[in-house]
């Protein structure tokens, strides 16, 4: 599996490199527009509850590897607005996944998807 901090750093990059792409010209008064990351990216594995954003050169030893489940939180901000989302997500192949963890983990998510209805 790939390093957490890699991980980390390719959800920073990425989002710099979106806020680039999309937002180039200044505000509607003329003034740059502050773009890019709100805060880190952050991949939190396992028992890691959340937000475990490694320094951008850090190598953490911690891969994920087949039956993790990893809880990955990105944000960016365009003029000082922020966006943000996170998902929870199993590593591996779903077949493998013990029958109670995803059965809780799916109602969860469907739960939430119809909270947000």
């Amino acid at each position: 599996g790939m390093d957490i901090a890699e991980l980390c750093a390719i959800g920073d990059k990425h989002i710099e490199e979106q806020c680039d792409k999309e937002f180039r010209k200044g505000g509607a008064d003329g003034e740059k527009v502050f773009k890019g990351l709100a805060f880190p990216t952050s991949v939190s594995c396992n028992d890691l509850t959340a937000h475990y954003a490694p320094h951008a050169k850090e190598t953490t030893g911690k891969t994920l590897k087949d039956g993790d489940v990893a809880k990955i939180h990105m944000a960016a901000h365009i003029d000082g607005y922020v966006s943000q989302v996170a998902h929870t997500i199993f590593v591996g192949d779903h077949d493998k996944l013990h029958e109670k963890a995803g059965d809780v983990t799916n109602a969860a998510y469907t739960a939430a998807e119809l909270a947000m209805r």
